[in-house]
C-alpha cells in the first residue's frame, strides 16, 4: 500500500508540475495553457491526445503569431505574458489587431474612398 501511494504521489508531482514547466518552456507555451491543453486533449482523444497536445498548441501559437488579428492571442498563449503586458497597449492598439473588424466584414487595411 505504501509503494502504491508513493508511486501515485511521484506520478502526480511529475505529471502536473515538472513536465508542463519543462515542456512549456522549451516550446514557449504558457504552463497554464500547457496544462489545460493536456487535460482537454486527453479527455477528447485519450493517450494520443496527451501526446499531441503540446505540439498541437505550439502549432496554434505559431499560426496566431503570424496573423495580425490573432497576434494578441499568440501572446496570451506564450510563456512571457507577464513580460509582454505593455505590448497590448503600446504595439497592438490598432484596428488591424482587432479580430472583431475581420469578423464583422470590415477590412481595416483598406482606406475608404470619399
Amino acid at each position: 500500500l505504501e509503494v502504491i501511494i508513493l508511486y501515485q504521489a511521484i506520478q502526480q508531482i511529475e505529471g502536473n508540475l515538472i513536465t508542463p514547466r519543462i515542456v512549456g518552456s522549451s516550446v514557449q507555451i504558457n504552463p497554464l495553457v500547457a496544462m489545460i491543453s493536456l487535460f482537454v486533449f486527453g479527455m477528447i482523444w485519450g493517450i494520443a491526445g496527451i501526446i499531441l497536445s503540446i505540439p498541437g498548441i505550439a502549432v496554434v501559437k505559431i499560426i496566431f503569431d503570424e496573423f495580425d488579428p490573432l497576434k494578441p492571442l499568440g501572446i496570451l498563449l506564450g510563456s512571457k505574458v507577464h513580460q509582454d503586458e505593455h505590448v497590448f497597449e503600446e504595439q497592438l492598439n490598432e484596428d488591424r489587431y482587432r479580430l472583431i473588424n475581420y469578423l464583422s466584414g470590415e477590412n481595416p487595411n483598406k482606406s475608404e474612398l470619399p
